[in-house]
């Protein structure tokens, strides 16, 4: 049966509005208590703008970390931008939304996955990827492979 109501990019959409709606918060309030971001991007979306030297580095997606040294986090309905130090030099990177993999806080063991579309035609649905966030590492196992799982052990 085919999907015509749309619910994986409504899906999408809500969970890039929590996305937005944590950096917004940190924008005006900053970072409380232990939180910190993990945000994975790809680096050749329409709109990306980050030095040459990161884009050479990472060619297809990067990681940043917003934890103790970041600034001018500026947060609006399809981008962010923010100052990063690298090298000893402050430079900003405007990362679209539409961009994102992953949106991760450590520290609340929260975790978001975006852009499924692309991450499904990379992956096979019972394949396993491993996602490393410093000392941490979680598994991400597709629900289809889940449930081919658990109904073999019914079986």
């Amino acid at each position: 049966m085919s999907d015509h109501i749309g619910y994986g990019e409504l899906l999408e959409k809500a969970m890039l509005s929590v996305a937005r709606e944590a950096l917004q918060f940190v924008q005006h309030n900053g970072l409380p208590h232990e939180h910190h971001f993990y945000i994975t991007f790809l680096t050749q979306t329409k709109g990306i703008k980050i030095p040459d030297f990161l884009r050479q580095a990472h060619p297809d997606e990067m990681t940043i970390v917003l934890q103790n040294q970041f600034w001018n986090l500026v947060v609006s309905d399809s981008e962010f931008s923010v100052d990063l130090s690298f090298r000893g030099i402050r430079h900003t990177l405007v990362i679209p939304f539409e961009s994102l993999m992953s949106f991760n806080d450590p520290s609340v063991q929260f975790s978001l996955q975006f852009n499924m579309t692309i991450m499904e035609e990379e992956y096979d649905n019972t394949n396993l990827k491993q996602v490393s966030d410093g000392d941490q590492s979680a598994e991400i196992i597709s629900l289809d492979a889940f449930r081919k799982s658990k109904n073999k052990k019914r079986t």
